[in-house]
């Protein structure tokens, strides 16, 4: 069993490289984007790790909240891993995730679920999402990487206030939306890589899509052979309880919820905010390889 993880990153430099380290493995292969705007020397940063299995992207873009930046960054790590043909499993991370099962259990977990794609997902419009359950997203343009969010949702108003005509998704494909972080088999990558190549009509749509990748990826595998296959489960401890359009930062105190859990990754960690809990899952981590 050979799995790519595809990392988009763009700070908390330090606690990437415990990521990278705790992802050490000959059956495991890191692809990993940087964002333009951060301010590292990726070939310093390389030489310190010391890790032959990690491949860092030339090519480096901004990367915005909620334009298609981050979607674009994920087709760009995609790209780069179907390239070398060679994985059982792809799977999407960010640089503040950290694995809360060892290696050895998630390889063994995939293997055991082969044809599985772990995968979050609802149909639009959901009425947990903001809005009109999330149809504004991409019924009426959004400009996040030209005019910034805050402008971009201005003029996304002003279109409301005129009555505009609202899109719709190309294709007459069913609209589907989740996390933007999750696991799939090589022959569902492989699907979404010809996909994007062959209809390029529809990644242009997306262009003026906000928060594009919580739809875009949804969109197409549900709409595929592959949507039976899907658990709508990506293995992610992730707590939305918190106000506000961003997850908690994970602390000491909310250890026991996701070491105890059935997932596989935690997010999102930040060491300013607490280190000391990346310390903690890494002592429970060799205790999981201990038993």
């Amino acid at each position: 069993m050979k799995v790519a993880y595809l990392v988009l990153a763009h700070k908390e430099f330090d606690l990437l490289a415990r990521l990278i380290k705790s992802l050490d493995h000959p059956d495991i292969d890191i692809f990993i984007h940087v964002d333009k705007k951060a301010d590292i020397d990726l070939d310093e940063f390389n030489d310190k790790l010391r890790n032959n299995n990690v491949y860092f992207l030339d090519r480096r873009i901004e990367v915005h909240w909620g334009g298609f930046s981050i979607l674009y960054a994920q087709m760009m790590l995609l790209s780069a891993s179907i390239t070398l043909n060679k994985y059982d499993y792809i799977s999407f991370i960010s640089g503040q995730d950290y694995p809360i099962k060892t290696n050895e259990y998630i390889l063994e977990y995939l293997a055991s679920h082969n044809g599985k794609e772990f995968f979050e997902f609802s149909k639009l419009p959901n009425p947990e999402w903001m809005g009109n359950g999330g149809k504004h997203r991409y019924e009426y343009y959004w400009l996040v990487d030209e005019l910034g969010y805050d402008k971009s949702a201005v003029f996304y108003r002003q279109q409301l206030s005129d009555g505009c005509k609202v899109r719709n998704i190309p294709g007459d494909l069913i609209p589907y939306g989740g996390s933007n972080w999750f696991t799939i088999t090589k022959s569902c990558a492989n699907y979404l890589y010809s996909f994007i190549k062959d209809n390029p009509y529809f990644v242009h749509f997306f262009k003026m899509v906000v928060h594009p990748e919580e739809i875009f990826f949804h969109t197409i595998i549900l709409n595929s052979v592959f949507g039976a296959n899907c658990t709508n489960n990506n293995l992610r401890f992730i707590d939305w309880k918190s106000p506000g359009p961003k997850p908690k930062l994970l602390t000491e105190e909310d250890l026991n919820r996701f070491m105890f859990s059935e997932y596989h990754f935690a997010r999102k960690f930040d060491l300013s905010v607490d280190s000391t809990v990346i310390d903690l899952i890494e002592t429970g981590l060799v205790a999981q390889k201990q038993l």
